[in-house]
């Protein structure tokens, strides 16, 4: 709609726009975006609307995925079994999550296969990025086990006039968290005790880079005469072993000019004796339907039509004869 209808006044547009950001960007929570009622109520007010706190909202909408099943005995455990599938669904605005790993660890952002590109949206003519490879698991490991990896670990001021729950208590954990990282205090693994510990620790090795052999051969070289190979003398034994399967015929056989001659006269026998043999079957098959042809039955005067009897001539006298004497 906001592509194709362009009778569409401005303030509409905008409010469609940002329902689509909402609940397609920001808090996605469905494979296929469909505006949630709450927040399709709060765009009649723009100000407030966007003087809400959507990153804050975002994140817990995130967060609440990651976090172990309320219900379960082991949430530790739990946890742990579910981060070692191979998928995971994920809710809310992940790709923050990620923007802050790139910012934090720059050695991460070199690993992404693409060229610098530092075009906004605002700034392409078309209306989509160029797409590009993405991260894999294997980049990811290599920058944890880099010994020369910089981890730049900084907490995001919030603004002045930032919006905060009404309800909210600070958390000294949280408080002193947040000092630490304030002052560039440098963390340990043994600064984080616990966690899952029923797999074997992993050891990464970085896979060897092997070189295929097309890309070792120069493509530009002059063109060179292919040299045949020299024809070897093949063995006797060898030759020996070809032979078995093509041996001679080695029966006496007649002259050709013979042997065509006797041939010819043993096809012409046999036509004959086919030809006399065809002969007697359609004696024998023509005799065969004559004698069932001449049987009667009791049907067959009904179905046959009777000829008419010719007069014969002594009848024709004597009808003449009586003719003439009743004449007289």
């Amino acid at each position: 709609m906001l592509e194709t209808d362009k009778t569409l006044p401005s303030d509409k547009r905008l409010r469609l726009a940002l329902i689509m950001i909402v609940d397609g960007v920001l808090i996605a929570h469905k494979q296929v975006a469909k505006p949630t009622l709450h927040y399709v109520r709060m765009v009649d007010n723009l100000d407030a609307f966007l003087k809400f706190p959507w990153g804050r909202e975002s994140f817990l909408k995130t967060i609440t995925c990651m976090k172990p099943p309320t219900d379960a005995a082991d949430p530790v455990g739990a946890l742990a079994q579910v981060l070692q599938q191979t998928t995971y669904r994920l809710t809310g605005f992940a790709l923050a999550l990620q923007l802050v790993a790139m910012k934090e660890i720059p050695l991460l952002a070199t690993k992404i296969p693409a060229p610098y590109y530092n075009l906004t949206l605002l700034d392409l003519d078309e209306g989509h990025l160029p797409p590009h490879g993405s991260i894999h698991l294997e980049d990811f490991l290599t920058v944890e086990a880099d010994t020369q990896a910089i981890w730049q670990l900084r907490v995001i001021p919030l603004a002045e006039n930032a919006p905060s729950w009404g309800n909210e208590t600070s958390d000294e954990r949280v408080v002193y968290m947040e000092s630490l990282i304030a002052e560039n205090h440098h963390f340990h693994l043994f600064d984080w005790p616990g966690g899952d510990t029923s797999n074997p620790e992993f050891i990464f090795k970085p896979a060897v880079l092997t070189v295929h052999r097309k890309h070792t051969v120069p493509k530009k070289q002059p063109l060179k005469v292919n040299k045949t190979p020299k024809k070897r003398a093949s063995s006797a034994r060898k030759q020996k072993r070809i032979s078995n399967y093509f041996k001679p015929n080695v029966s006496d056989a007649p002259h050709t000019n013979e042997w065509l001659e006797a041939k010819i006269k043993e096809h012409d026998i046999a036509i004959a004796q086919l030809q006399s043999d065809n002969r007697r079957h359609r004696r024998k098959l023509f005799r065969t339907h004559k004698k069932q042809s001449c049987k009667l039955t009791s049907v067959t005067p009904k179905l046959r039509k009777q000829k008419p009897k010719k007069p014969s001539k002594v009848n024709f006298i004597l009808h003449t004869i009586t003719i003439l004497i009743a004449a007289r």
